[in-house]
């Protein structure tokens, strides 16, 4: 606080050759004596030195007067959540950017003994959104092999699946969705299918850890099948129309564990091949 220390002249006697030095009075002495002029000399030291304070903010970009903590300053991060799991509609504000999730998964197995077999499994995932579209793009990818050691016979197993598809959110809940499936199943001597599809979607079950959702479509399919099934049956493939049904059930467990299960049946509409 800045204080104005006040002079007070004792005036001379006569016939004094000088003047005596002013006398010095103390702050408490102004603040009992004179206490009317000593709130003035506050309010004025408080004013000058807001107006100083408000000169350096000024110069250092800062309004006068205004603490702008770093908090307020910093954009708050949007959390959305598993939104790959979720319509784009349920956000509000709907993202404007692009948004990306992936997904790797990688399994092995080797038994010894009786048997000497072995399986690899594999696959990734990359979905992308934007507005009310979202594409995904699947593969997952099994071999496995299974030798008796004392007959000999092996059982072989060589799957394939990859899938794109391209989705468009209608509602929070419904969806329309079109794609491509090839498959490859050695199971059951599918050497190749394709099928093209469009369909829609709706989820009877959509809670924070659990999630059942079904979608129908009608499908065109391509197959082509095993050596095996043209040397008996005399044809080694088939086109034809089918409907397209696919069930899934995810359960999030923890943030890190997730269960996931997927049916699904293609029943051909059509009493012959073509």
């Amino acid at each position: 606080m800045l204080l104005t220390a006040l002079l007070l002249t004792v005036p001379a006697y006569a016939g004094d050759a000088t003047l005596p030095e002013p006398a010095k009075i103390d702050e408490d002495y102004i603040r009992e004596h004179y206490p009317e002029v000593y709130q003035q000399i506050l309010k004025e030291g408080r004013e000058a030195a807001l107006k100083e304070s408000g000169k350096q903010e000024a110069v250092q970009g800062k309004p006068a007067g205004a603490e702008v903590s770093k908090e307020a300053a910093a954009p708050k991060k949007e959390v959305l959540g598993d939104w790959w799991n979720r319509s784009s509609l349920e956000y509000e504000p709907m993202p404007s950017n692009i948004l990306y999730h992936t997904e790797l998964q990688f399994g092995y197995e080797r038994d010894n003994g009786n048997v000497d077999a072995y399986s690899d499994k594999g696959g990734g995932k990359l979905i992308l959104r934007l507005d009310r579209f979202t594409n995904s793009l699947s593969y997952a990818i099994e071999k496995s092999k299974q030798q008796d050691i004392t007959s000999g016979g092996a059982t072989i197993r060589d799957n394939e699946l990859g899938e794109e598809s391209l989705q468009y959110d209608i509602t929070k809940k419904l969806y329309f969705m079109g794609g491509l499936i090839r498959e490859v199943n050695r199971d059951d001597l599918l050497a190749w299918r394709y099928a093209l599809y469009g369909g829609f979607g709706y989820p009877i079950l959509a809670l924070k850890n659990h999630r059942v959702e079904l979608f129908m479509a009608y499908a065109d399919l391509d197959e082509k099948y095993d050596p095996l099934i043209s040397n008996i049956l005399g044809f080694s493939g088939r086109k034809y129309t089918a409907a397209y049904f696919n069930q899934t059930y995810k359960w999030t467990v923890t943030d890190n564990i997730l269960f996931s299960e997927k049916f699904r049946v293609i029943h051909s509409l059509e009493a012959f091949t073509r």
